[in-house]
């Protein structure tokens, strides 16, 4: 049971720190579940309490910053692995699921949206013009979130709490956002060359790895970091030379993490899903065929 709440009360035992996200993925699948139920029952409701859960959610993430005096950003450089659990996992606003819920909810909302309102493959509700501007403004406000961040905590500035509260409140927010209008502009307009790159085939298989990747960058990462034996020597190029590397050996674990883990255990669901909807059409029929009998 640990497991399930272990970023909150648990930290410091974890055995492998990444891994404080997936009782918030799980925490937040659940108030995505409930949220959904309550949905089909009665939608004002709903719509209440979506919009209630996510102003309480920025609001609760900036007052744990501004009450604590945390930092804007939770910088985690080479120096810092080694104490990754006291820069990372001490911090609330990173690790606990009602802080996170913001983009959560942002996502949750925007997949309704594609849901409810489907494309029609004949038309475009953006001109490829807005297209292309609303594309530029989404990619322009991420830019700034992520340069903001890294203004606010220069280590050059004196702390100011209240940068730091509105920072993290709305930072993650707006990114959720900026990412959510990117689809939109490149799916429901027409972007030249991204759209079609964007809707290619070769992204599936890494939309599969990417998951994996997250999972299995730190032990990778932390391997190369305690097996050196030498002061570093830091340039642009040594940094995006050890960032390829990295990651390209993170994808090819992630393809054996997929192939013998995660291919089977979705196959597996998918079964027990499948029959259980084969079951409940079976009953539905039944129950259909037994209330004609009564009418006749």
């Amino acid at each position: 049971m640990h497991f399930y709440k272990n970023n909150y009360f648990v930290m410091f035992l974890q055995c492998y720190s990444v891994l404080w996200s997936l009782p918030c993925d799980f925490h937040l699948s659940i108030v995505g579940i409930l949220l959904f139920s309550l949905y089909r029952k009665n939608r004002r409701i709903a719509y209440a309490t979506f919009t209630i859960i996510l102003i309480a959610s920025i609001v609760m993430s900036g007052v744990v910053i501004y009450q604590n005096k945390l930092s804007a950003v939770t910088m985690l450089d080479i120096s810092g692995v080694k104490q990754i659990r006291k820069i990372v996992l001490t911090n609330p606003a990173y690790t606990q699921s009602h802080l996170r819920a913001g983009p959560y909810l942002i996502g949750f909302a925007f997949g309704y949206l594609i849901s409810v309102y489907k494309l029609d493959k004949r038309k475009t509700v953006f001109s490829t013009p807005y297209s292309i501007i609303g594309f530029a403004v989404s990619i322009c406000v991420g830019l700034i979130i992520m340069t903001t961040g890294g203004i606010i905590n220069d280590k050059n500035r004196p702390y100011s709490a209240w940068e730091a509260t509105l920072y993290v409140a709305l930072s993650r927010n707006i990114w959720a956002l900026a990412v959510a209008c990117f689809i939109a502009f490149c799916e429901y307009g027409t972007v030249p060359g991204v759209s079609a790159l964007l809707k290619s085939e070769t992204f599936v298989s890494h939309s599969k790895l990417c998951y994996g990747t997250y999972l299995l960058h730190a032990i990778v990462y932390s391997r190369i970091v305690t097996s050196t034996r030498s002061p570093l020597d830091h340039n642009m190029y040594r940094i995006l030379f050890n960032l390829s590397g990295v990651l390209v050996f993170c994808w090819i674990l992630s393809v054996f993490l997929h192939l013998f883990f995660e291919a089977p255990m979705s196959n597996l669901t998918n079964i027990l899903f499948q029959t259980k909807s084969r079951r409940d059409i079976t009953n539905e029929t039944e129950i259909d065929k037994k209330e004609v009998k009564k009418i006749n």
